[in-house]
């Protein structure tokens, strides 16, 4: 099995060629393809050539570009993995903003909810033939 410091030597490759692809497909456009990890494109041509990758520039370019980086360990013995993957899953390219959440309950749940002790009836004025009622309908509070 690989020793601790001979994995993140591996890592440490892998990212290197990683962002070195990402800087060759970038050519003529390094500038907007740092910018889409929020780096500088002197930041992308330093890691492109070794220097170490701060862990929120790993996360955004593994989110961003859906890097897929494998490690194998040409040593393992039988029994013993011999290769790791490390990805972003259940991503789609990119960022994606969270759908703001409803600030009320939506009407069909609100009636699906709605019981006879949430009712109250009022009598507000009688006349000669004529009733005028209020109707209050109290739904529990929900909580987001």
């Amino acid at each position: 099995m690989l020793e601790s410091n001979q994995a993140r030597e591996k890592l440490r490759k892998a990212m290197e060629k990683e962002f070195l692809r990402a800087k060759n497909e970038g050519k003529g456009h390094l500038q907007r393809k740092a910018a889409e990890i929020g780096i500088e494109r002197q930041q992308m041509q330093q890691y492109a050539a070794g220097t170490t990758i701060p862990a929120d520039v790993l996360l955004m370019a593994f989110m961003t570009w859906g890097i897929t980086v494998r490690i194998e360990d040409e040593e393992a013995e039988e029994g013993e993995p011999k290769w790791w993957e490390f990805s972003m899953s259940g991503r789609d390219r990119g960022l994606r903003k969270p759908r703001p959440s409803p600030a009320q309950m939506s009407l069909f749940d609100a009636l699906n909810e709605l019981r006879d002790d949430h009712l109250e009836v009022k009598i507000l004025r009688k006349g000669p033939g004529r009733l005028e009622v209020g109707l209050e309908i109290g739904f529990k509070q929900v909580k987001f």
